[in-house]
């Protein structure tokens, strides 16, 4: 936990960060990652002026660290190295009526999105082949002469290739992306979505609760003055 009182006391202009952090095993819930090293954070926090003029927590900081993937070729553990610079508000990770910052889960939120869906570091692909199969790069694939409409694997190859197309694509509609967008930006971005109560005021004549600057439902009066006949519900 980092504490926060200092800056809302005006103590201190900022928390500078350069600390190492273990990642608790509980919040690692990627399969993907197998291990995952202590990361390293350096930058700062401050209180900043958002454009509502509310003052909220801004962190700017850089997060690196190293984590164990399995090689989507060879299926070893391999290394992957990160760098993650972060600039955002970090209201949702504070600690409610604590001015306490949770930084583990911002931590791994952040490492979470930065695992890739497919990585290797085989450059040899023709040791990996067996009885009547062999393991093939896309510039390969790409590369070859079309096969004669009379071949009886064209159809077989033709629908290897759509379903390698589709999962290509499915790599980059779903990779991660340059930029995070935080809940605070999401949230503030769909602000304009929310309802809004009207304006009440209560009647000067018989005082109901009324739209501003609206006659009475109720008595029909309207700035002191009759505008609407009124008949009583028997």
């Amino acid at each position: 936990m980092i504490d926060l009182n200092k800056l809302y006391d005006r103590n201190i202009d900022k928390i500078e960060l350069n600390e190492e952090y273990t990642i608790p095993s509980e919040l690692i819930t990627d399969e993907r990652i197998k291990n995952l090293t202590p990361v390293k954070v350096k930058g700062f926090i401050n209180l900043v002026q958002d454009d509502d003029l509310e003052e909220q927590i801004y962190i700017s900081c850089n997060i690196t660290g190293r984590m164990m993937l399995e090689d989507s070729i060879s299926l070893e553990e391999i290394p992957y190295d990160f760098s993650i610079d972060y600039d955002d508000y970090l209201e949702e990770n504070l600690k409610n009526n604590e001015n306490r910052l949770d930084i583990f889960p911002f931590l791994w939120e952040n490492i979470e999105l930065e695992v890739p869906i497919k990585y290797t570091k085989e450059k040899d692909l023709e040791k990996f082949h067996g009885n009547n199969w062999r393991v093939v790069s896309e510039e390969e694939i790409e590369s070859r002469e079309p096969i004669n409409e009379n071949n009886p694997f064209k159809q077989l190859l033709d629908d290897y290739k759509k379903e390698w197309l589709i999962m290509k694509l499915n790599i980059q509609l779903f990779a991660v992306p340059d930029h995070r967008v935080s809940k605070t930006r999401k949230r503030k971005r769909r602000s304009h979505m929310a309802l809004e109560v009207p304006g009440m005021v209560k009647c000067p004549n018989c005082g109901e609760m009324i739209k501003a600057h609206r006659v009475c439902p109720k008595c029909g009066y309207y700035k002191g003055e009759a505008k609407l006949e009124v008949t009583e519900e028997e």
